[in-house]
C-alpha cells in the first residue's frame, strides 16, 4: 500500500478528472489524502480520501474566482491569460507549498498527484521532496519547430517556410510577449529559494514532473513528431455515470429528430449573451430538439423568451446522460465537454476565446470534427449556418467517430493508476 498526496486547483475542471483516479487508488488499497478548496470537501470525502483545505493559499471555486481574484480582463486573450497565470495560479504557489509541507509532517507520502496548473507542487518537485505526477485535462501545451506556440492562432506546418514562421512566432511569444510574465514568476520563485526557470513557464512543469499524463490521445492532437518522455497519453477521463435522470423531454430523445445540446461551461455561466442567447435565437423555430444546460438556477427569463415546443432549458444536464443522444454539441470549448462529445462520436460547433479554449477549438478544426467560430460571442446567423453545415456534411460525424474509436481503445483511469504504481515501485526500491 502506498501513500498518495493529491492536490488540485479548486475549479471543477481540475478536480473532477481526479475523482475516478482517487476512487480507484483507494479501491486498490492505497491511502490518499487530498488537499483542495473547501467547496469540494464533500465531493472529495465521498471518494474515501481524507480532505485537507486551503489554509495559507487563497481559497476559491468556479463561482467565486472573479471575486477572489478581481479585475479579470474579458476582452484580450493575452491579458486574460496573463491574469490567470500570475494571480490565480502562481500567486498561490507559496501558500499551497506551505500547506503541503504542513500536511507532509503527518503524512509520509510516496508521490504527489496534481493537475497541471497546481503550482504549489513545483517547489516540492524541484527540491526533490516528492516525485510529482501531473494529470492534464486539456490540450497539450507545447511547441516545436513544426508546431507553433499555443494560442498563437496558427496551425502546424512542417514546410521550410512554416518551420521558419513557427520559430519566429515561438521566439516572439516566449522572449517578448510573455517576457514580463516569466520575470514575474521568477521573482515568486526567488522567494522560495528556487532558481530561475530553465524552460519557458508553459512547459516547465513537463520537465520537472516525473509523469505528465494527458487525458487525451494523439487522435485529437496536432501531429507531434517528438515529445519529452514524461508525456503519456492515456485516453479521456470521462464523467462517471451518476444517478438516473428523467426530464419532461426525455421521451423526445427517441423520436429521431436531430438533437442540439448547448453548454457554456462552468465559469462564465452568467454571460448568456456570449453563446446561449445567440444559439437559442439561431435555433428557435427549427426542426431540431434544442437542449440547454445553463449551469445556474436563473433560467426563468430564458424560458419566457424561448417558450418554443422544441426548446428545453435546464440548470444542469449531465454529459453522460445527454451525449449518447446528441447530434451536435454547441460549446464554449471547455475540454471536458469537447472530449466527452468526441468520446460519443458527436461533432461540435465551438465558440470560445479564453483560457485554453482557443487551443481546443483549433484541434476541432484541425481534426475536422466540427467548426470553430473563432469568437466567444458569435452571431445567431453564424451559429445556424455552422449547425446546418455540421449536420449536412458527413465528414464531421465520420471524423468524430474515428476519434471515438481511438478513445475506446483506452481506459484512462486504469492506465494512469498503472503508471503511478510503476513510478512508486521505481522510486521506493
Amino acid at each position: 500500500m502506498a501513500k498518495i498526496l493529491v492536490a488540485s486547483v479548486p475549479l471543477s475542471g481540475h478536480v473532477n478528472p481526479a475523482i475516478p483516479l482517487v476512487k480507484m487508488l483507494i479501491h486498490r488499497g492505497h491511502q490518499v489524502w487530498w488537499y483542495c478548496g473547501s467547496h469540494y470537501q464533500e465531493r472529495i470525502e465521498a471518494t474515501g480520501a481524507r480532505f485537507f483545505p486551503y489554509l495559507r493559499a487563497k481559497d476559491f471555486h468556479d463561482s467565486s474566482i472573479k471575486t477572489v481574484f478581481p479585475g479579470l480582463p474579458e476582452g484580450s486573450l493575452f491579458k486574460h491569460a496573463t491574469h490567470y497565470i500570475q494571480h490565480v495560479f502562481f500567486d498561490n504557489m507559496s501558500g499551497q507549498y506551505a500547506d503541503l509541507l504542513e500536511i507532509l509532517k503527518n503524512f509520509d507520502a510516496d508521490v504527489l498527484l496534481t493537475d497541471e496548473w497546481f503550482c504549489g507542487a513545483i517547489p516540492l518537485a524541484e527540491k526533490a521532496v516528492l516525485p510529482w505526477v501531473c494529470y492534464c485535462n486539456s490540450p497539450l501545451f507545447y511547441y516545436t519547430h513544426e508546431i507553433p506556440f499555443p494560442g498563437a492562432g496558427i496551425y502546424p506546418s512542417a514546410t521550410w517556410w512554416g518551420r521558419g514562421r513557427n520559430r519566429m512566432v515561438n521566439w516572439m511569444v516566449t522572449k517578448l510577449i510573455f517576457r514580463q510574465v516569466q520575470h514575474y514568476i521568477n521573482r515568486l520563485r526567488q522567494k522560495l529559494d528556487l532558481a530561475p526557470m530553465t524552460h519557458f513557464f508553459l512547459i516547465h512543469t513537463i520537465f520537472v514532473s516525473r509523469l505528465f499524463i494527458k487525458f487525451n490521445t494523439p487522435a485529437f492532437e496536432f501531429c507531434w513528431k517528438q515529445l519529452p518522455p514524461q508525456i503519456r497519453f492515456v485516453g479521456p477521463m470521462l464523467p462517471e455515470n451518476g444517478a438516473p435522470h428523467h426530464y419532461k423531454w426525455t421521451p423526445l430523445l427517441h423520436t429521431g429528430q436531430p438533437i442540439i445540446f448547448i453548454t457554456q461551461g462552468t465559469v462564465n455561466i452568467n454571460h448568456y449573451n456570449n453563446l446561449i442567447l445567440p444559439a437559442l435565437r439561431a435555433l428557435q423555430n427549427t426542426p431540431y430538439l434544442v437542449l440547454v444546460a445553463t449551469g445556474t438556477t436563473s433560467t426563468q427569463a430564458l424560458e419566457r423568451e424561448f417558450a418554443c415546443q422544441q426548446i428545453f432549458i435546464e440548470t444542469f444536464i449531465p454529459y453522460e446522460f445527454i451525449m449518447p443522444h446528441a447530434s451536435v454539441v454547441i460549446t464554449n470549448g471547455g475540454f471536458g465537454g469537447v472530449i466527452t462529445a468526441l468520446a460519443h462520436g458527436i461533432p461540435l460547433v465551438v465558440a470560445g476565446s479564453t483560457e485554453d479554449k482557443p487551443e481546443i477549438a483549433a484541434r476541432v478544426n484541425y481534426c475536422k470534427v466540427g467548426i470553430n467560430l473563432g469568437t466567444k460571442q458569435p452571431t445567431a446567423p453564424r451559429i445556424r449556418k455552422a449547425v446546418d453545415q455540421v449536420l449536412n456534411n458527413k465528414m464531421y460525424k465520420n471524423n468524430a467517430k474515428q476519434i471515438q474509436a481511438d478513445f475506446a481503445m483506452h481506459n484512462a483511469a486504469n492506465e494512469t493508476i498503472q503508471l503511478i504504481e510503476d513510478l512508486i515501485k521505481e522510486t521506493t526500491n
